[in-house]
């Protein structure tokens, strides 16, 4: 399983460590170059000291080097060399160090390699070389009168690089040992600092792992609260909330529900025990099919409204909507009513009302809601339709007198078997006509809402989105 914890830590102790292994080589190669730029200055030095040291007379080439003077080029521990070559390649004078060896190829044309370059020394070791193209220096009486115009000598000059491989281990071991102290340090501090900062969502995650169905009512703790967390600690507070919400509805629900199957159930159950009692009764008997058929069609009113409102709940794909003229389809249904029901009917009606809805569910929606008025309405009250245009949507207003509803219930109505009064359960309504409706209209984008107006009436309002004209 991932971890927060687990994944912060190890993303930035290796972006800590990679930052580190960066600046450590470039600290490494940086003291490296510097160390080396030094060692070739000071080979550059000599070379010229040693050039100085060269002078010709009226009778000899002389080369003033004193052994004594200069160690380095005879010891036998890490000796340092010298090589001093006449045009034609022959040695003309050479360190005690080398003994016979030579630093530069005989055969070799002179070249001036100024710049000091890499050599394997003649005791096996690593080192660093210069070679540079000299002149004697022409002497007159004891003094210098200037540069020789003979052919140039090639003086070489090489040195071990030991002192440096040292300095190149102990630069490397320090800073090995410094990543792996940091590294400790970093991984620590990480986790000291990770748990102190998570701290607050550990805690949460055991609160939200504590939460059971029996316990909805919990409220996150705010003690540890932060900015980053407090948006996700009121969303599961509403979370929660609405949860608790769904389960009551669900109980409501169910136990609604089987109470509708119950009260018919226990009637037809009533009706073949006062048969079985008195055969004889042929009155009885005779009326028996009737009831059972009504019994039975009440049943089958409750069962398929059920299904139908479990399938509006459960079809999570989009519906296949429809550019439909509301104007049309609200005319159509209001002519189809009884005379009695449209005199207590008024209606404005927009024309050329174009909504997206389900042309299949779009004429059980508003029949529904103006069943809903007509049965629900006192019988002295009107009824009032309004269908316009409002913005994006197509706005239909249903109005009736309120009865015995109160502010309280509108939070109810489109609850599945919600009744005023909750006794009514012999009619032929199965109670889901509403319900049905607000489940179709949100699966097609649109909302319906009930608010109490003045002079004691009710008012339903459907929005549907508008079609392009």
């Amino acid at each position: 399983m991932n971890s927060i914890f687990i994944r912060s830590s190890r993303l930035t102790t290796a972006a800590v460590l990679a930052a580190y292994t960066l600046v450590a080589g470039a600290v490494y190669f940086g003291i490296d170059r510097y160390l080396q730029r030094h060692i070739d200055a000071a080979l550059n030095t000599k070379a010229s000291v040693f050039a100085a040291l060269l002078h010709r007379d009226e009778a000899m080439l002389e080369f003033e080097f004193e052994d004594d003077l200069m160690p380095e080029y005879s010891r036998k521990r890490a000796p340092e060399y010298f090589e001093l070559c006449l045009n034609d390649g022959s040695v003309f004078r050479r360190s005690l160090s080398l003994g016979t060896d030579d630093l530069a190829d005989l055969g070799q044309p002179i070249e001036d390699r100024s710049s000091p370059w890499d050599i394997r020394l003649p005791d096996g070791r690593h080192g660093r070389a210069v070679t540079m193209l000299v002149r004697p220096q022409l002497e007159k009486e004891g003094e210098l009168i200037g540069e020789s115009d003979e052919p140039p000598m090639r003086l070489t000059l090489a040195q071990g690089l030991e002192d440096l491989d040292a300095v190149r281990r102990a630069l490397s071991i320090g800073l090995i040992l410094g990543g792996v102290a940091l590294s400790v340090i970093v991984v620590l501090s990480i986790r000291w600092s990770l748990a102190r900062g998570l701290a607050p969502l550990t805690q949460l995650a055991k609160e939200v792992d504590a939460v059971t169905p029996e316990t909805l009512d919990v409220e996150f703790s705010t003690s540890h609260d932060t900015h980053e967390l407090a948006g996700i600690r009121w969303r599961l507070d509403e979370l929660i909330e609405r949860l608790g919400s769904a389960l009551e509805r669900e109980r409501r629900f169910t136990s609604a529900a089987a109470h509708e199957l119950r009260t018919p159930l226990a009637e037809l159950k009533t009706l073949a025990q006062v048969c079985a009692r008195w055969p004889e009764e042929h009155e009885l008997r005779g009326r028996l099919p009737q009831d059972v058929l009504a019994l039975a069609g009440r049943m089958q009113n409750t069962v398929e409204s059920l299904l139908t409102f479990a399938r509006a709940l459960e079809s999570s794909a989009p519906r296949e909507l429809q550019a439909i003229d509301f104007s049309q389809v609200l005319t159509r249904l209001l002519e189809a009513r009884p005379v009695e029901q449209r005199k207590r009917i008024t209606a404005s009606i927009e024309p050329a009302l174009l909504a997206r809805a389900d042309a299949t569910l779009i004429e059980s929606v508003l029949r529904n809601l103006i069943d809903n008025a007509i049965a629900h309405a006192p019988a002295a009250s009107g009824i009032t339709l309004r269908a316009r245009r409002d913005g994006e949507w197509v706005l239909f207003e249903c109005e009736n007198g309120r009865g015995e509803l109160e502010q309280r219930d509108l939070t109810h109505l489109f609850e599945p078997f919600w009744r005023k009064d909750s006794s009514r359960h012999g009619d032929a309504h199965a109670g889901l006509g509403l319900a049905l409706v607000d489940a179709w209209v949100r699966s097609w984008g649109g909302r319906i809402s009930a608010e109490l107006v003045a002079d004691e009436r009710v008012r339903f309002s459907l929005r549907l989105p508008r079609a392009s004209d």
